[in-house]
């Protein structure tokens, strides 16, 4: 039998990872004038809803301990936000100078949420000392850098 999934305040984890993904899908909803604008909308729906989310992230962990399996909503919700990210700069997608701007923009949404996690994770401890606010604009202008910095050769 499956373990039961653990709750936050009584939130099963599920619910907690379906409204990070419908909060993304609607952060990203509307038409953006350009890639950076597209990059900072992301990249503040994320930080936003894994800020919130730290408790239940370190409690799933230590309770998991093992591999997540393809069925696990957690998967579920990576690849949600990757496709929503993709959906939403496909517009943009000629202001991307690197060589393969589709997986470009797939490894800024995995590495961005991989890191916003990670700082989660660390709780009060994180070690840059920096307030989410100040770690969004910082991630979200270092994705931006290299989405529009050319390949080297």
């Amino acid at each position: 039998p499956r373990k039961p999934l653990s709750t936050v305040r009584g939130e099963p984890q599920v619910r907690i990872l379906e409204r990070f993904e419908t909060d993304l899908a609607s952060a990203l909803r509307a038409p953006t004038p350009d890639l950076g604008t597209t990059i900072d909308i992301y990249v503040d729906s994320v930080v936003r809803n894994i800020s919130r989310a730290g408790n239940v992230l370190r409690q799933h962990i230590a309770e998991t301990r093992t591999e997540l399996q393809p069925e696990d909503p957690a998967l579920s919700a990576l690849a949600a936000a990757q496709r929503l990210l993709l959906d939403a700069a496909s517009g943009h997608v000629g202001e991307v100078r690197r060589s393969d701007p589709i997986t470009a923009l797939s490894l800024v949404a995995r590495t961005v949420l991989g890191a916003c996690v990670q700082r989660a994770l660390a709780g009060s401890g994180s070690p840059d000392g920096l307030s989410w606010d100040r770690w969004r604009d910082e991630i979200a202008d270092m994705t931006i850098g290299y989405l529009t910095r050319p390949t080297s050769a």
